[in-house]
């Protein structure tokens, strides 16, 4: 019976009328308050007409006849004294009839009702000839309509067909509608007394008060129309979804053996759910959250959280509350679309948070995409189903994070293996309402949210064999990453191979799933298995010239995390950790995304960029070949705008301000003085100014001035980022901050001043080493990590420190994120020990070639430690009076301002000299090819030999210390 009803349930979700629940005759119950329809007069067909029957004959109740055609029907159209279907009630029809044993065809029952007339094959209900017993003799079926969408108003218009062949005889006893015995359930009076202003349905009680009576216009028409909303979303949650019935609850409520009503409260201002061990749950919505027709979403996403109290074991995590209570109002629009218009609740937000968590703080309310393909099961899993979703609520223990529930009840299929098939699905949101959720995106800024659809692969400077995701888009447990590949040549037979190899991290279980999505030229998606490591191809056919890779990330424990950063930090919890990954491609290569053509644009003579006619740039102003000015916007002075970047709108870039790489610069941005603007980051609003930096695929519509930054997916929404302020990860909020890194949001609360973790003063990166990792360098502060190449050896101590790295000399270095160099004042601090070996070892290298970097050596070759730079021509350096000597620890520190450069070693100044070169001259290209070196240990190519020593307390600071720091 279990298996039965849940294959009812997903046979519901694809709301074919023709799946609805059939018994056949049912035991014991009788309906209570039915509307019959009884032939108890012979000869009196009691205005029911036939067509395509013949000997229609009224006979000791029953109507007998024989089909003659192929469409025979028992009709009776536009009747009066129908029963009213709005309030729940009348929610079974029960059909008693007689078909011979040989009877080959369907039954089927068409209605209309006054909201929905005549007949229509929209509404038909369906017995399927596999229901009817074959033994000729008269049967009962009895059928909940209670999920069919257009099952409202007043019935007015029934219909019969007895089978599609003609010369079939049947006989019809009685046809009725009405309710189960107990479905009509109780007032709920103990929380809400009886009063004059309420209206009840079957499972609810809708109540207002005089003042929204008056002021609000709340009378029983809205009631009653709140109620059939109410209704609706109870089917859905209820005979859809498999959701515990809250009036049958055994965890709160009252237990004297009745069910009783949820009352549905208009009385209080906002909308929100309420209850406690002795209530049955409430909700109440203030008038602003009711309309009618269409229908509000607050109605079930409130009564969702209802249903959330009566189905959790109490151990579901309070973060998915939000976000599952979405859910289910996703889940009823899409069940009662054909009723008002149609969309999704899927939010911008949710796409291009998909590589995080779920669910973090800042995306509470929309990450219900994995409670949807768990249900919805598109891949046919042998143990996922519809209803499965509501299993993981009520069943999981304490102690246990949710997502390793729904690992315990899936067997035969791992929690791994379903989140790498989930993920998939998120490259065209292949779903069974795809045209619906895709709809609703392309309303949400389409071309914005392409970008956070799909992540450009990065290539590696050190070895370009290899791709990575970039840093801040790697997925955490259970999210994902999408990059987009572009097959090589045409037609048939062509096969793209993808090598994929995660970046170890031992003590996290560590471990992914990938998949390509091969879309077909008219859109048909098409997936390969998965695989966790190593190589995988795909073989495409001639009209498959759209291909994808999906990664996700996948631990091998799956750890609970909350939205409180100072109780959950971002830095370090395991449930917020990255699962980082490179890919070699062959067949392919990884897209990335250019600005298209230049119709209509005029070409600027300073770097042979494109600009509308109505935008302004001037002449001093550089514009790069590949960039775009728009709209009415401004490029004035000596501005930049680099690579792909694009200018639109009235946004304005003024005195030396940079863009790069992909960045959008919209609205009425301003970005002046040294602001820069890089990566793949979107400036929407509010001044960028000073040193201030927006990196990566951070969103702001605030300030960043200073040497402030916002990196990672960080979004501001507002306020002012000063001072060495770094907001990175998934810091989402409004707030001033000037010092320190901050992620995180806390809903309902922001950003508390706990989620900020201090850093000394203009600090940007700091690398301790206080702990060993498989594959990266850890920034103490932040998320700007390097990767550890060639597995450097972590020392926990020696005779004077404790956790540091060494390096062999040979082939272990550590390659450090571009930002590092993206500064034009700077100070490099570190203790150094080197080991002995060749001259001129590169401790230090930043830079995009070997003309254009900085490097530090603890010994030039000719006994001095040493600091060069360079920017395409003569060498500027510091040199020390020695070098450092082995075997020794010895602390390390260079400044630049800007006009003057100074070595301290121990200390003390031990070279100062001129210094015209700032490090973020010696920056290549913002795009994904160009390879920006900066590493520990190493030089670009062999110009210097690598590092054989060890390195500890590495330390940028976006600032020349002063002699006294």
């Amino acid at each position: 019976m279990r298996f039965l009803r849940f294959f009812l349930l997903t046979i519901l979700a694809g709301i074919r009328a023709s799946a609805l629940p059939i018994t056949v005759d049912p035991p014991g119950a009788v309906f209570t308050g039915t509307w019959n329809v009884e032939w108890s007069t012979a000869g009196d067909f009691e205005s029911w007409t036939t067509s395509q029957v013949t000997g229609a004959t009224v006979s000791g109740g029953v109507f007998s006849g024989s089909t003659s055609g192929t469409d025979p029907r028992v009709q009776r159209s536009n009747f009066s004294g129908g029963p009213d279907l709005d309030l729940g009630f009348n929610d079974f029809i029960e059909l008693r009839m007689q078909v011979p044993a040989s009877f080959a065809g369907d039954i089927q029952i068409y209605y209309g009702t006054t909201a929905t007339t005549g007949f229509s094959a929209a509404r038909v209900i369906t017995i399927p000839n596999a229901t009817i017993p074959k033994d000729g003799a008269f049967h009962v079926y009895r059928i909940d309509v209670g999920p069919e969408p257009w099952w409202r108003a007043t019935l007015r218009d029934l219909r019969v067909d007895p089978g599609s062949v003609s010369g079939v005889a049947f006989a019809i006893d009685s046809l009725r509608v009405g309710d189960l015995p107990g479905d009509a359930y109780l007032p709920n009076t103990t929380d809400q007394p009886v009063t004059a202003y309420e209206l009840s349905s079957k499972h609810f009680r809708f109540i207002w008060n005089v003042n929204r009576a008056t002021n609000s216009g709340i009378n029983a028409t809205i009631a009653r129309g709140c109620l059939r909303n109410a209704e609706e979303a109870w089917q859905t949650f209820v005979k859809l979804l498999g959701y515990r019935e809250p009036a049958e609850s055994t965890d709160l409520g009252q237990r004297d053996g009745n069910k009783y009503k949820v009352n549905f409260l208009c009385v209080y201002d906002g909308y929100w759910m309420g209850g406690s061990p002795t209530s049955f749950g409430y909700l109440n919505i203030d008038p602003s959250g009711l309309q009618v027709d269409p229908p509000t979403w607050v109605t079930p996403h409130e009564l969702m959280h209802v249903f959330q109290m009566h189905n959790t074991s109490g151990h579901v995590p309070g973060e998915w509350w939000e976000t599952h209570a979405n859910y289910g109002r996703e889940r009823w629009l899409y069940h009662y679309a054909n009723l008002f218009p149609s969309t999704s609740n899927l939010d911008a937000q949710a796409v291009r948070d998909a590589h995080l968590m779920m669910s973090s703080g800042r995306n509470y309310y929309l990450t219900w995409l994995p409670f949807l393909y768990v249900d919805e099961n598109p891949d046919a899993l042998p143990d996922l189903y519809d209803g499965m979703v509501a299993k993981v609520w009520q069943e999981t223990q304490t102690g246990e994070f949710s997502m390793m529930t729904l690992d315990r009840l899936t067997p035969t299929t791992s929690l791994k293996d379903i989140v790498g098939y989930y993920a998939r699905r998120g490259a065209t949101f292949d779903y069974a309402q795809q045209a619906t959720i895709t709809a609703t995106l392309n309303t949400q800024d389409p071309t914005r949210n392409a970008r956070h659809i799909f992540t450009d692969l990065v290539q590696r400077g050190d070895d370009p064999a290899w791709w990575r995701v970039p840093m801040q888009k790697a997925p955490a447990q259970g999210a994902y990453a999408i990059h987009q590949l572009v097959p090589a040549g045409s037609g048939a037979g062509r096969v793209v191979t993808v090598n994929l190899r995660g970046l170890a991290d031992t003590a996290r279980g560590a471990d992914w799933r990938a998949s390509f999505i091969a879309v077909s030229d008219t859109g048909v998606e098409r997936y390969t298995p998965l695989w966790s490591a190593g190589s995988s191809s795909i073989t495409l056919a001639a009209n498959e010239n759209t291909l994808y890779l999906s990664v996700a990330g996948t631990p091998d424990v799956f750890h609970y995390g909350g939205h409180d950063e100072a109780l959950y930090p971002f830095r370090s919890n395991p449930s917020r950790a990255r699962f980082h990954y490179e890919v070699q491609v062959t067949g392919a290569t990884p897209r990335e995304r250019t600005n298209g053509a230049t119709t209509g644009l005029v070409q600027h003579a300073n770097g042979g960029g494109w600009k509308a006619s109505t935008a302004t740039v001037d002449a001093t102003a550089f514009l790069g070949p590949n960039a775009r000015v728009l709209g009415s916007a401004q490029v004035r002075n000596t501005a930049r705008v680099e690579d792909f970047a694009v200018v639109q709108d009235t946004a304005q870039m003024l005195n030396s301000a940079v863009v790069s790489g992909h960045v959008w610069v919209r609205g009425s941005a301003i970005v002046r003085d040294f602001g820069r603007v890089r990566d793949w980051a979107i400036v929407d609003g509010g001044t960028i100014s000073g040193n201030g930096r927006v990196l990566e695929h951070a969103t702001v519509n605030g300030n960043v001035t200073d040497s402030a930054v916002a990196k990672g997916s960080a979004i501001s929404y507002g306020g002012t980022l000063s001072g060495n302020a770094v907001v990175d990860g998934d810091y989402s909020f409004n707030k001033s901050l000037s010092n320190g890194v901050t992620f995180g949001h806390l809903p309902y609360v922001g950003i508390p001043d706990a989620f900020t973790r201090a850093t000394p003063a203009w600090l940007y990166a700091a690398y301790d080493f206080a702990t060993a990792h498989d594959s990266r360098v850890l920034d103490a502060n932040g998320v700007t990590d390097g990767y550890a190449i060639g597995s450097p050896s972590w020392i926990a101590a020696d005779a004077k420190r404790s956790g540091f790295l060494t390096f062999n000399g040979a082939d272990q270095f550590a390659a450090l994120d571009r930002s590092i160099a993206d500064t034009r004042a700077f100070t490099f601090a570190a203790w150094v020990k080197p080991l002995g070996g060749a001259a001129n070892q590169a401790v230090l290298w930043l830079g995009a070639t070997t003309a254009r970097r900085l490097s530090f050596t603890p010994d030039d070759g000719t006994g001095h430690a040493k600091f060069s730079i360079a920017n395409g021509g003569a060498d500027q350096t510091l040199t020390g009076a020695s070098a450092l000597p082995t075997g020794v620890w010895s602390h390390v520190a260079i400044t630049l301002d800007g006009t003057t450069g100074t070595l301290y070693v121990n200390g003390t100044a031990a070279a100062t000299a001129a210094i015209s070169i700032a490090p973020d001259q010696l920056l290549a290209a913002n795009t994904t090819t160009a390879a920006q070196h900066n590493y520990l240990a190493r030089a670009e190519g062999s110009v210097m030999p690598m590092f054989r020593g060890a390195l500890d307390d590495v330390q940028f600071f976006s600032r020349a210390l002063a002699a006294t720091d």
